[in-house]
């Protein structure tokens, strides 16, 4: 079948997506599903290159976003346009179900009217799933309806984002039968695991730095 659109997203996007699933479960102890939103400075055809955690309750099997406000807050602040969603489906496969179908109807309505407000052109939102044997699904959801659209990673624009920092976002923002990641007792040990990993990175860079 014929990819109706083509997108781009940083590897670097991706890998801090994956990471926050791997967080998730790290924490938990728990393959828990998660979520988060791409942002984009450009229409869905261009490159995207960001990434943002809204606040949400989590479970095996459902994901539910405290506000839908706060993510249109967040891209009024940032200057950025909603380009997508992402999660991840943990204990079964990439397909979109009619629950994620309606969990984007309702993101697409919002996003229309936020458009609207902000007399700016509303567009298709990629929904990218990833399942629970490392297949991902890649859909475009226009006008109520999921479209083939083709997936490219950018190697070359990589934005790094701190691991250190995406588990503290992680830790705030999600929750897990009604109480935040970071008042799980794994969060703190978790959170030093990358800190120390961090820290070590660093030293390695000196080093080469200093060498050359």
């Amino acid at each position: 079948m014929t990819c109706c659109k083509k997108i781009k997203i940083d590897l670097a996007v991706i890998a801090s997506l994956l990471f926050c699933q791997k967080a998730v479960e790290e924490i938990t102890e728990s393959p828990l599903e998660c979520s988060a939103i791409l942002t984009g400075s450009e229409k869905y055809s261009e490159k995207h290159s960001d990434m943002y955690i809204p606040f949400q309750e989590i479970d095996k099997a459902s994901v539910k976003y405290k506000n839908l406000s706060e993510i249109f807050r967040h891209l009024k602040k940032t200057k950025k346009r909603l380009v997508g969603l992402w999660h991840s489906h943990r204990n079964h496969t990439s397909h979109h179900s009619q629950q994620d179908i309606y969990h984007l109807r309702n993101l697409e309505i919002k996003n229309t009217l936020y458009c609207q407000k902000t007399c700016k052109k509303a567009h298709g939102l990629i929904s990218i799933i990833n399942g629970c044997h490392s297949d991902v699904e890649c859909k475009l959801f226009e006008d109520g309806v999921l479209k083939d659209i083709k997936l490219e990673v950018d190697y070359e624009l990589l934005q790094k984002k701190s691991r250190v920092d995406l588990v503290k976002e992680v830790g705030k923002k999600i929750k897990y039968k009604g109480k935040p990641l970071r008042h799980f007792k794994r969060y703190k040990s978790i959170l030093r695991k990358y800190q120390r990993k961090s820290l070590r990175r660093e030293r390695e860079i000196a080093k080469i730095i200093h060498k050359s």
